[in-house]
């Protein structure tokens, strides 16, 4: 990942100066003069524009991940819970939703986790916890109220997390404000150049770090962009965790 960040941005820090070198051979040769402090205030005002810019699509992709982390850790939890739950009821539905509750971590660790990577979600994945909630829901009657009505707790609370997660599927910003960012920032580099950017080796040097930064920073916002499909996303070690805790719960003797 750190060498794709290197590679996109040396080469558009070598574009835009690429870019400067060229208008500083053609047009600088038909006597177009620099202009100087409209550079400087040029420059000011489009930075100052895509800093802010990029520092509310920032703030919102690490809150959506920050948020996608939360939850997963609630649903995995809730999912323990259920498990626990299932210790106190009488059999077959204890086991059975023990059973189903330990699939239903590793459904998703290993069919559901691929999904999400490429924006996807299966019905089919609903099948496991909707067989776990009719468990719940045919308990007989004898079943004591306070170990039936911990199991309904606990069942909800995970439904309530797994359709938080699964509505973040196609989380993300639109692909057309992607490309428009994009494209507004090589106007920028264009428009910046067009104007009669310094010539000579430092303003060679400015205009390709321009460049440099602009493409880092877009490149940046895209890796994390979708809190499951992004370069830099949520990974299933909650979950993950929740089986092992899963695996001591066992190994107590529960």
């Amino acid at each position: 990942m750190a060498l794709s960040a290197l590679v996109v941005s040396l080469a558009a820090a070598g574009a835009a100066a690429l870019l400067a070198w060229l208008s500083h051979v053609v047009l600088h040769r038909r006597g177009l003069p620099d202009t100087g402090p409209a550079v400087g205030t040029a420059a000011g005002a489009v930075f100052s524009f895509f800093v802010v810019t990029m520092a509310f699509l920032l703030v919102s992709s690490t809150g959506a991940l920050a948020t996608a982390r939360q939850a997963n850790y609630a649903e995995a939890a809730a999912t323990v819970d259920v498990y626990l739950a299932a210790e106190r009821l009488p059999e077959p539905a204890g086991r059975q939703l023990r059973e189903q509750a330990e699939a239903y971590l590793h459904q998703v660790i290993e069919v559901e986790w691929a999904q999400l990577e490429r924006e996807e979600t299966d019905v089919r994945t609903f099948g496991t916890p909707y067989r776990m909630h009719r468990i719940v829901q045919d308990l007989p009657p004898e079943v004591p109220a306070l170990a039936a009505g911990d199991a309904h707790d606990a069942m909800a609370a995970l439904l309530t997390q797994r359709r938080v997660r699964t509505a973040t599927a196609n989380d993300g910003a639109p692909a057309f404000l992607l490309l428009t960012l994009a494209g507004a920032a090589v106007l920028s580099v264009v428009f910046l150049v067009l104007l009669g950017w310094p010539k000579g080796a430092r303003g060679l040097v400015a205009i390709a770090v321009v460049g440099g930064v602009f493409a880092f920073s877009i490149w940046l916002v895209v890796q994390i962009d979708h809190p499951y499909a992004s370069g830099i996303r949520v990974m299933p070690e909650a979950f993950q965790e929740a089986l092992e805790r899963i695996a001591l719960i066992r190994a107590a003797g529960y």
